[in-house]
């Protein structure tokens, strides 16, 4: 009967789990689905799970993508056949414990935004985060719900970890509410954290 072992854990693209499934058995395994668990090392907490359907033949290896995405670096257990619905010659060797660890991705903080006594608008931008960002990155300036500008830092070169990019609108922005500014609004930079990409002021007299 086969015998399914995890045998190694890698990053993927788009910061995925890879996981090299081995049947170290004699039985071979003909298009069977298999429940594969995602669980965090330290408390066995399920993170995410993903049913893959594997073809496998005694004594060889298949390297699985998982539909399973991690954004930071974490101690992780990966379970095979959790739910024992496969018979096998061994149920004990249905676990292997690994460090995730993701490649490290800018993160643009929009981090002050101020309407000026000639009510232009100043936007500074941080990266927070591990790697360069590459331009372009654009800035929407936002009032009312209304986009009045759009700014754009074109280079030279990337914004640097920790970095720090001041933008000036030229738009004479007019009476309003609230104003905004949204970074990297269409997701073109692939970042660690897309939460952190706006922020709002009131600008009501």
């Amino acid at each position: 009967m086969p015998d399914l072992t995890p045998t190694a854990v890698d990053v993927g693209t788009g910061q995925s789990v890879v996981v090299t499934i081995t049947n170290a058995g004699e039985g071979n395994l003909a298009n069977t689905p298999i429940l594969v668990s995602l669980t965090r090392a330290s408390d066995g907490l399920v993170l995410d799970e993903a049913t893959v359907v594997l073809t496998l033949p005694a004594h060889r290896s298949q390297v699985v993508e998982l539909p399973i995405s991690l954004t930071d670096a974490l101690e992780i257990t990966v379970v095979v056949d959790r739910d024992n619905t496969i018979e096998e010659s061994d149920e004990t060797n249905n676990t292997i414990s690994a460090t995730f660890a993701p490649p490290s991705r800018p993160d643009l903080v929009a981090q002050a935004l101020q309407l000026q006594s000639d009510r232009t608008v100043f936007v500074r931008v941080t990266n927070v985060g591990g790697s360069p960002a590459e331009p372009p990155i654009v800035v929407l300036i936002v009032l009312d719900g209304f986009v009045v500008d759009e700014l754009s830092y074109d280079g030279p070169g990337p914004l640097a970890p920790q970095g720090t990019l001041d933008l000036q609108s030229a738009v004479v922005i007019g009476e309003g509410q609230s104003l905004s500014a949204i970074v990297d609004p269409a997701n073109g930079i692939a970042e660690s954290n897309d939460g952190n990409n706006a922020i709002t002021i009131s600008i009501a007299e």
